[in-house]
């Protein structure tokens, strides 16, 4: 499973928080490529696309199962995620 933020630098605006079952859930309902999701999952350094002045911030940060059925959420203090911003943050 992974969990799927997406948010604009005004305000720090949450457009999208949800889980995903796969990557590719995440593709069909963002209309990315798998890859542009493959990209944005993994810490690698920023691409391209990710470059444009307005591009929002998206987390994506896979959820241990079982961490699912706990009462704390997808999320446990400690998490690392890697987001389109290139940074790696501890939540």
């Amino acid at each position: 499973m992974f969990n799927c933020k997406i948010t604009q630098q005004c305000n720090d605006c949450v457009l999208l928080y949800k889980d995903y079952d796969t990557l590719k859930d995440i593709c069909t309902d963002l209309g990315l490529t798998y890859q542009q999701v493959a990209d944005l999952s993994s810490r690698k350094e920023k691409k391209k696309y990710q470059e444009f002045k307005y591009f929002p911030k998206i987390e994506i940060t896979r959820i241990n199962k079982n961490r699912v059925d706990s009462k704390d959420g997808p999320h446990s203090e400690g998490d690392t995620v890697a987001s389109s911003d290139n940074s790696v943050q501890a939540e």
